[in-house]
This record gives structure tokens, sequence and C-alpha cells, in this order.
């Protein structure tokens, strides 16, 4: 059994980029990966939608329901 590694990808403004990210993140030739995209909350749809469009791995979706503020 592989160990699980987690990739992390933080985005906030640069949504463009996250497509190229996915692609790479896919051609990963390890078996145990696991995605993690964080933008707070502050971009709608757009990740999922990025997501769906890019990454054809299972993945599972979850988003903050408001902006996590900092102290």
């Amino acid at each position: 059994m592989s160990k699980l590694v987690t990739n992390g990808i933080p985005i906030y403004r640069r949504l463009e980029y996250l497509p190229q990210v996915l692609v790479i993140v896919e051609e990963q030739d390890y078996s145990s990966i696991e995605l993690l995209v964080s933008d707070n909350g502050m971009n709608g749809t757009k990740v999922r939608d990025a997501l769906e469009a890019n990454y054809s791995h299972p993945f599972t979706f979850r988003q903050n329901s408001s902006i996590v503020e900092l102290p």
C-alpha cells in the first residue's frame, strides 16, 4: 500500500494559473495523491469549475461558507 501524499495549492486571486497546476499534478505517476486547493472561499464556483475541467482523478470538494478572517 502506497503512502498518501498531499499536494497543497494555495490560490487567492491567481486563478489563471490553476489549470496548469492541475495538469501537472494529474501527470504525476504516483498512485496515492490527495489534492488540496485552498482559496479561503474567495472565488465562488471558479475553483470547482477549474477542477472539473482540468482534473480527471477523483476528488472531494469542500468550500468555506464564508471567508475566514485573519486575527
